[in-house]
């Protein structure tokens, strides 16, 4: 486990040069992208970060933003209202960002929330948690790849269960239902499994794609246990879900889960860290010391002390799970790829 000293030491290193100069936060508003946010800012350095929410939490996120504002005036922070739940939302706001910037350091992706309450559609027929925990995230990566390339160390942060990557049974993904419409295929569990792996199933093809090799780090991150609200958000009661299951987990965030403080910390190594992603001599920013330290760890093709997506558990150590992705590979990942272009293509 990388302590919690460790993740202090490393982003104390952090410099004007190797900090991510701009960033951009879908789901800044609220849990760990606020976090995230929040530690960023508060290093001192001259950082850009895009916060984007929607209308509804403008006016609670206003007097964060003039809070991190108070304590570096000289980060700017803008805030871009859309939502994001719709993709012709996200394309809109990718092409405004995409006026305004040559480069992107960092992109955060934590949007979304626990769906014990049903399925719930937008206007475009997806299902809210399919299109803010994985159709969304993905359709911002695609669109803002351009900016991420032209970066010397871009990295792209997607918040959700990477590191529970299990074998067999095709990592648990219904095949053929992959936005889980079919008859009692909808469920809390089976739908945060679907978007994880499908999240992982992505990224790592896309991290091999002409142009991303080498270029952009991608993690995939479990956060562990910390109370962000995110199960009671958008909580809807029913026979099997009477209450938020925040509210029966609490004693065990007491005991076992990390505080929002060592939360954003451990988010903000994790975005930085040389140990993920890292390898001498390959360009990558020097943190953690400046000297690559055993290379960096294995992406999920089993590469060391090079580029591509890293699967990242709580304790903030990117896991191997290379053995378990040869497997997926073939048809489960194919049909992930085919499915997400199929239904983002109108959108880019």
């Amino acid at each position: 486990m990388v302590t919690i000293a460790q993740v202090r030491q490393s982003n104390a290193q952090l410099t004007a040069d190797t900090v991510p100069r701009t960033a951009v936060f879908v789901g800044g508003t609220s849990g760990i992208g606020k976090l995230t946010l929040i530690e960023l800012v508060s290093l001192g350095f001259p950082v850009k970060a895009y916060v984007v929410g929607r209308k509804a939490t403008e006016a609670a996120t206003r007097p964060l933003l003039e809070d991190l504002r108070r304590r570096n005036p000289s980060a700017e922070l803008v805030w871009v209202e859309g939502e994001v739940s719709l993709l012709s939302e996200t394309s809109r706001i990718c092409e405004w960002i995409k006026a305004r910037e040559s480069r992107l350091d960092f992109l955060c992706l934590t949007a979304g929330y626990a769906p014990f309450g049903g399925r719930n559609n937008t206007a475009e027929g997806l299902d809210v948690t399919h299109a803010l925990e994985y159709y969304g995230r993905m359709l911002f990566t695609l669109h803002l790849l351009p900016l991420l390339r032209a970066a010397p160390a871009a990295r792209v942060l997607t918040v959700l269960a990477g590191s529970m990557l299990r074998g067999g049974g095709a990592g648990g993904l219904l095949l053929d239902d992959l936005n889980l419409e079919g008859p009692g295929a909808f469920g809390g569990a089976r739908t945060q499994t679907h978007m994880a792996v499908m999240n992982t199933l992505f990224l790592d093809r896309l991290s091999a794609e002409p142009g991303n090799e080498g270029a952009v780090t991608f993690v995939h991150n479990w956060p562990g246990a910390v109370n962000t609200g995110n199960m009671a958000r958008y909580h809807a009661p029913s026979l099997w879900s009477p209450i938020p299951l925040t509210a029966l987990l609490r004693p065990l965030f007491l005991v076992v889960g990390f505080s929002e403080k060592e939360a954003g910390e451990r988010h903000l190594y994790v975005a930085t860290s040389r140990e993920i992603g890292g390898g001498g001599g390959d360009g990558l920013r020097a943190t953690d010391g400046g000297e690559a330290k055993g290379g960096g760890r294995r992406n999920t093709r089993g590469q060391e002390g090079r580029r591509g997506l890293f699967l990242v558990n709580h304790k903030c150590e990117a896991v191997d799970k290379s053995e378990i992705m040869t497997e997926l590979r073939g048809e489960a990942q194919g049909k992930v790829w085919d499915k997400t272009m199929e239904i983002l293509g109108p959108y880019l």
